[in-house]
């Protein structure tokens, strides 16, 4: 059974990978959580439309808590909400550097 290979854009990726990069990852009061949560929200979209890699759809759920941690802020530390927010950077950061490495290494079909 040949199961064949994904297919990725080398532009489409790097334009993720600048958007990740651009955003702030930071808040400095706890009450911005849910204006940064509305904002990686458009950030998971554009990466699985211009991807249309499943792999995004894992973090939404995470997304989805972080959303709804940061409306009731109240009952949370800043802390915890950073933690959270670092949490989808690292996801972000990981899934998008795994179709890197993999469009690097020929496991994936690319174009541009």
């Amino acid at each position: 059974m040949d199961i064949p290979k994904m297919t990725y854009s080398y532009i489409a990726v790097m334009e993720c990978i600048s958007l990740v990069k651009e955003q702030t990852w930071t808040v400095s009061r706890k009450n911005q959580h849910f204006a940064k949560s509305l904002e990686l929200q458009k950030v998971f979209d554009f990466c699985y439309e211009k991807t249309r890699c499943l792999l995004f759809s894992d973090g939404w759920n995470d997304l989805d808590i972080y959303r709804k941690h940061s409306y009731d802020y109240k009952n949370f530390t800043k802390k915890e909400l950073d933690k959270e927010l670092q949490a989808l950077k690292r996801f972000l950061q990981g899934e998008l550097t795994s179709i890197y490495n993999l469009m690097q290494n020929g496991e994936v079909n690319v174009i541009l």
